[in-house]
C-alpha cells in the first residue's frame, strides 16, 4: 500500500489500508491525509468505511460516522475531541447537529434501531423515534432542533419527526409530515445561506417511484416551510468512467 494512506501494523510489521480522510485547500491542492484518531489516551485507525461528514454551525467542529462510531473532530487542528458509539455493530448513517452543538444519529439498516441525540459533550439526551423504518444514509435536523428529517430511501419518502421542544421532545409525526413522496433520497444538507435543504433522488438502478416528480441523480433545494422545489441540478456521470452514479454527498 502506499504510506500517504496506510498504517504500519505492529503485528504483521506490514503497511495497512486505511479508509482516510483527505484534507483540501479551496484550490483542490492537499493539506493533510487523516489516518488515525486520538481520543484521551486511546488513538482508533480509520479501517472501518465510513457513511459521511458532519459540522456544527460554527464549522469549529466535524462529526464522522465510522461504521458503529461518531468521532468529534477539531476542524482547524484535526485533532480528535469526543467518541460515542450509539449501537455496537449498527452501521451509522451520516449524523445531523443542530444550532447547540447537539448530534442526531440514525442507522443505514431498516427497523435495526431509534434516531438518538446525544449532547455536545456526547451525553445521551433521548429518542427522537425509537424505530426508524427504512434503509438510509443520511439524516437532517433543523437548527433549533425543532425538525428531523429521516429519509428511508427504501420507503421513497422523507419524513419529519417534530418537536416544539427542540431535543426535549416529544418528536411526532402527522400525516403531512412524509414529504417528497416518490424520491429515492441518500444525502441532505442544509444551504444555509438560503434555508433550503438540498436532497438528492434516486439512481438508474434504483429508481424514484414511477410518475413522480422527482428525477434520477439530481438533488433539489427543497424549501421545508412551504414544501415546494426552489431549484434543483442532474449530476452527469462522466462519460465511460460510471453509468450509474449515487448521490450520495453534498455541501454548502
Amino acid at each position: 500500500y502506499d504510506v500517504s494512506d496506510s498504517v504500519l501494523v505492529a503485528s504483521t510489521g506490514k503497511y495497512g489500508k486505511t479508509r482516510a480522510i483527505y484534507v483540501y485547500n479551496p484550490d483542490g491542492t492537499a493539506v493533510d491525509t487523516i489516518k488515525t484518531i486520538l481520543i484521551g489516551t486511546v488513538r482508533d485507525t480509520l479501517y472501518n468505511s465510513a457513511r459521511g461528514i458532519a459540522s456544527d454551525p460554527t464549522g469549529d467542529n466535524i462529526f464522522l460516522s465510522s461504521f458503529d462510531v461518531v468521532y468529534k473532530i477539531n476542524a482547524t487542528t484535526r485533532q480528535g475531541v469526543s467518541k460515542v458509539q450509539p449501537t455496537a455493530g449498527a452501521t451509522l448513517t451520516k449524523v445531523a447537529v443542530d444550532s447547540l452543538g447537539e448530534i442526531f444519529t440514525a442507522f443505514v439498516l431498516d427497523g435495526i434501531g431509534p434516531i438518538k441525540i446525544f449532547g455536545s459533550n456526547m451525553a445521551f439526551i433521548g429518542n427522537v423515534v425509537d424505530t426508524s423504518r427504512g434503509f438510509s444514509r443520511t439524516v437532517a435536523v433543523s437548527n433549533n432542533g425543532n425538525d428531523v428529517y429521516f429519509p428511508g430511501y427504501t420507503k421513497n419518502t422523507v419524513i419529519r419527526y417534530r418537536s416544539n421542544n427542540g431535543s426535549l421532545g416529544p418528536y411526532t409525526v402527522a400525516a403531512t409530515d412524509t414529504l417528497l413522496k416518490g424520491a429515492v433520497c441518500e444525502s441532505m444538507e442544509w444551504n444555509r445561506k438560503t434555508g433550503h435543504l438540498w436532497v438528492s433522488t434516486g439512481y438508474n438502478s434504483l429508481p424514484t417511484t414511477a410518475g413522480s416528480f422527482y428525477g434520477p441523480a439530481t438533488w433539489y433545494a427543497f424549501n421545508t416551510t412551504t414544501k415546494t422545489v426552489q431549484d434543483g441540478f442532474v449530476w452527469k456521470a462522466y462519460p465511460g468512467k460510471n453509468v450509474d452514479p449515487r448521490p450520495r454527498g453534498i455541501a454548502f
